[in-house]
């Protein structure tokens, strides 16, 4: 697996400028990469948001310590309003520093309140997304 650290995230040239404005083009076009190389470049499109910041550098941001050395940031879900497929952390990150974890509706509410959401263009590609935007991180 490749493993890209947050400089290559960063500086990675995307092909897919369109993911933005036309989110149903990218299963075309980032179906064919690997998983680490289509992850990266969603979230190179979108390393504004609060939580794929998160996502790009883990090591600057708390975590939730659930026992046992599970730790959580992010757990992700989707979810569809007005046709459209979002990807939101129901995770966050509060304005004092630390995580808060938010469960069910309250977490798709806050996500869209805040903006804090990557738009898909199908349920298969938010889907995919939620449960492979880790695969940027290296393993271990």
């Amino acid at each position: 697996m490749t493993v890209y650290s947050p400089f290559q995230l960063m500086t990675m040239a995307s092909p897919y400028s369109t993911i933005q404005q036309r989110p149903q083009q990218q299963s075309k076009k980032a179906a064919k990469l690997k998983p680490a190389e289509r992850a990266a470049l969603i979230l190179q499109q979108h390393k504004e948001k609060p939580f794929v910041k998160r996502i790009l550098e883990p090591e600057a941001y708390p975590s939730l310590d659930y026992g046992d050395g599970y730790r959580a940031t992010h757990q992700m879900s989707w979810g569809k309003v007005d046709g459209k497929f979002l990807v939101y952390p129901n995770i966050m990150l509060e304005d004092s520093g630390g995580l808060l974890e938010r469960k069910g509706g309250e977490a798709f509410r806050e996500a869209i309140k805040r903006g804090n959401y990557i738009e898909f263009g199908t349920a298969e590609e938010a889907d995919w997304f939620s449960k492979n935007y880790k695969s940027v991180w290296p393993e271990g």
